[in-house]
């Protein structure tokens, strides 16, 4: 027969043993940011925090929302009633300056005159009038 100090020692050990057990957790789902079009008539916040979200934003202008949910919960918010489309929200990040801003520009090139002015022969018609009523020539532009 198995003596009373063996079951004691034994118990002792599964006490010890039970204590030291660490329970499992599971690792909380990284929370991502989105927007949602949505049809306003429909779309019920409550809902969101149904699916471990919340709504941080609703606008007034445009039928949209900026939800909060699990990265798990994507296509559970899809599925809501009142969701039309889900975007994810993306940070923009603006360039830096391009290469000689603030820098003086070079010197501007003379202009020169386009061919056709020359070919049509108009720097020879400059001197002879300049579009008054009283000149011989009047030069109405049409756009």
């Amino acid at each position: 027969m198995v003596s009373k100090h063996a079951i004691s020692a034994l118990l002792l050990v599964l006490l010890v043993l039970s204590l030291l057990a660490v329970p499992a957790t599971a690792e909380k789902p990284e929370m991502i940011r989105v927007v949602v079009h949505i049809d306003k008539a429909q779309f019920k916040p409550n809902e969101v925090l149904g699916i471990g979200g919340h709504v941080i934003y609703q606008f007034k202008l445009i039928d949209a929302a900026v939800v909060e949910i699990p990265s798990t919960a994507v296509g559970k918010l899809r599925k809501l009633p009142g969701v039309k489309m889900v975007e994810f929200d993306h940070q923009a990040v603006l360039l830096g300056k391009p290469p000689g801003v603030g820098k003086p520009g070079s010197s501007q090139p003379a202009q020169t005159v386009p061919w056709g002015i020359e070919r049509v022969q108009a720097p020879t018609v400059w001197s002879i009038t300049d579009g008054s009523s009283n000149g011989v020539i009047e030069v109405a532009i049409l756009d």
